[in-house]
């Protein structure tokens, strides 16, 4: 969160339910600021690129490229920018890659979006607290939902 305005979020998903169910439920909440959208690797690196947003939402399975390279590019333009991978790709071997690669919280999708819409809120309003109080990311964050 830049200035006291409210989040800006990148939600960079292959799939357009979940886009769609997101935009919806985040956009109308009055602590995010922007809300940006993209469906794909090119895509979402180029808005990431414009948009320097506060959090970025990252699925692993893109139609274009493994979510792993995109998470690997953002952190080396942008080390303190926080990154929450959502996806389905949920095995031990993926979370210690993504670990590895600068992932600040790791999610598996949720039949129930309302509820990772919530985690999503979550995760930015302590990232924020870590970036205010200058600890920066206290360690990574395992939210542990499991794909119903």
């Amino acid at each position: 969160m830049k200035g006291g305005r409210g989040f800006s979020i990148l939600l960079i998903d292959g799939s357009a339910v979940v886009r769609g169910v997101l935009k919806r439920l985040l956009k109308v909440d009055s602590r995010v600021h922007h809300f940006f959208v993209a469906s794909n690797a090119a895509d979402g690196y180029s808005l990431f690129k414009i948009s320097r947003p506060d959090v970025v939402v990252l699925d692993l399975d893109l139609p274009d490229l493994h979510g792993l390279e995109i998470l690997k590019l953002i952190k080396g333009v942008a080390r303190k920018c926080a990154v929450m991978i959502l996806t389905n790709s949920d095995t031990q071997e993926m979370r210690e890659l993504c670990v590895r690669h600068g992932a600040d919280a790791f999610m598996s999708k949720e039949a129930d979006l309302i509820g990772t819409a919530g985690e999503i809120l979550a995760f930015c309003i302590s990232h924020r607290n870590q970036s205010r109080s200058g600890k920066g990311n206290e360690g990574f964050q395992d939210k542990g939902c499991q794909c119903r």
